[in-house]
């Protein structure tokens, strides 16, 4: 499921935006670890918000995201790469996978059993029933009775970038209007 944003002032819905439809909070959380293992530096605030997905002081918020997406930038060399799958299509009728996108995680029921495909940051790994088959390849092609897919790789600036900016939106309107942001895997609140 998407992760989705919203700045909230009493029963009030001030500001609402998609987070991310590829990459979900223990991604998130999982290259927070990452980040304080391999460099010594945590970012608490955002481990705070990825975690309990209630947050109400925006103002030092936006100073650790800023400072977080300055650090993804200078290191985007030394970080691991953000994983994900896409579905390709048939033919060019199959609108239905053209549409979808990517996903940084797949299951896959077939007659040979269930094949999971395992994508984040630092990691695209193949399951049968549960056990590791073997780690994918960039730009790899597996094909599962009539379904091809991808392996594709963005580097974690490039993950991350869109998703530290709407939070960091959100968190200034949310500082303006003396509200707190949440994050949730679906549109009700």
């Amino acid at each position: 499921m998407p992760l989705y944003i919203s700045v909230i002032k009493g029963n009030n819905i001030l500001y609402f935006d998609r987070l991310s439809s590829i990459y979900f909070e223990k991604h998130y959380i999982e290259l927070l670890k990452i980040i304080e293992k391999k460099f010594c530096m945590r970012f608490p605030l955002l481990e705070t918000i990825f975690s309990r997905r209630k947050f109400k002081n925006t103002k030092a918020l936006i100073d650790e995201a800023i400072r977080f997406l300055i650090f993804l930038r200078e290191n985007e060399k030394n970080l691991p790469k953000a994983y994900f799958y896409t579905v390709l299509p048939k033919d060019f009728s199959d609108v239905v996978s053209l549409i979808t996108g990517g996903a940084s995680s797949i299951s896959l029921p077939t007659g040979e059993g269930l094949y999971e495909l395992i994508g984040g940051f630092g990691k695209a790994l193949l399951y049968k029933n549960g056990t590791l088959e073997r780690k994918l390849k960039e730009y790899e092609e597996i094909e599962f009775e009539n379904v091809k897919i991808k392996v594709f790789y963005r580097t974690s600036y490039e993950a991350v970038k869109g998703v530290i900016k709407t939070l960091i939106t959100a968190s200034l309107i949310a500082d303006k209007n003396d509200a707190y942001i949440t994050i949730s895997e679906s549109k009700t609140f």
